[in-house]
């Protein structure tokens, strides 16, 4: 039996033409798949056609997507995290290090209190030693970073001394020292961004595993409140910053889309609005959270999220949002 091929967007069109019965959530899934399939997204166009027939193949007496009965307590848990719990957060370490979205340093949970600023130099060695991964730190490395006007035994020297001050600081076992290498100690050192990194790791070894990878997707949310060393513009902090934040938004981006494709939209949701109190300008995270509202019948929430998306990119980066972004807001107007 032969037939003619078609393009997904007349496939599309055909579905819509005997979809008018349809309740409002099946619409706007079409709406969704339409928008997903003329992006050139075809595995996100399938994942809403999966979701569709789900969404056909139920009693029609039920609302899906809202039933009451989320399948799991992820939402619930999603929900509950906080910025606040990461300053509440007790560590059975000695010495707490925050860098993600502010810088503090604690001594049996007490902040460190600094009468003077001679203690930024000792403070800027912790910075670099995290920096570079807080692991066997090279020496010269460090004095080529913090006193690139100091040569030979010079530099050294000013180095050893200002480790000695940064050990009387947080405890003098709090760094290691070996063949002209430093070691934060993991031991007696909790720092967050290892922490943050330690559930990023979590997240991709379980995301076959729902309820694993979600809790671990809470904690890191709890962590990452904000960009590493905030404010401080030199190349060794730079580098770092961006790749703990490359890497976090990547892995939420990854989880999110596992969860869309299960039809998981309300914990898609929680997922996308917690990352986007974090990081505002992401328009990936914008586009998907307009995509959920869409798929659950919310149009008009999808519609309040393109204009926050509006909103902040004019404001912040003097921007309008992408074709991609705006063909979707475009989509919902003309069918809403």
């Amino acid at each position: 039996m032969s037939h003619s091929p078609y393009t997904a967007e007349q496939g599309i069109s055909r579905f819509e033409a005997v979809s008018t019965d349809l309740d409002q959530a099946i619409h706007s899934r079409l709406v969704l798949i339409l928008s997903a399939l003329e992006s050139g997204d075809v595995q996100a166009g399938l994942a809403y056609i999966k979701g569709l027939i789900g969404k056909m193949s139920r009693n029609p007496s039920d609302e899906w997507g809202n039933n009451g009965d989320h399948g799991d307590d992820n939402v619930v848990s999603m929900h509950n995290v906080k910025p606040a719990q990461l300053g509440t957060k007790t560590s059975s370490l000695p010495v707490t290090i925050y860098t993600l979205g502010r810088f503090a340093v604690l001594k049996q949970g007490k902040p460190l209190q600094f009468r003077t600023k001679a203690q930024k130099k000792p403070l800027d060695l912790l910075k670099v030693i995290i920096s570079l991964g807080g692991r066997s730190v090279s020496k010269l490395h460090i004095a080529e970073l913090l006193w690139p006007d100091s040569e030979g035994d010079a530099s050294i020297s000013v180095v050893n001394t200002t480790l000695s001050r940064l050990r009387k600081l947080i405890g003098k076992e709090a760094i290691l020292t070996e063949s002209g290498r430093f070691t934060l100690n993991p031991e007696l050192c909790q720092v967050d961004c290892w922490d943050l990194e330690k559930s990023l790791n979590a997240i991709k070894t379980n995301d076959h595993d729902k309820k694993d990878a979600s809790e671990f997707v809470r904690q890191a949310l709890v962590y990452y409140q904000g960009s590493f060393l905030a404010g401080e513009d030199d190349g060794w902090s730079v580098s770092r910053r961006e790749r703990i934040r490359s890497r976090f938004l990547h892995t939420m981006a990854h989880h999110g889309q596992l969860l869309m494709a299960e039809g998981d939209c309300e914990c898609a949701i929680t997922l996308y609005t917690k990352v986007l109190e974090i990081d505002d300008l992401n328009e990936e995270f914008y586009i998907n959270l307009m995509r959920c509202q869409i798929s659950l019948g919310r149009v008009a929430e999808a519609m309040q999220v393109y204009q926050r998306c509006k909103q902040t990119l004019n404001e912040t980066l003097g921007i309008d949002p992408s074709r991609e972004v705006t063909a979707l807001y475009q989509i919902m107007t003309e069918n809403n």
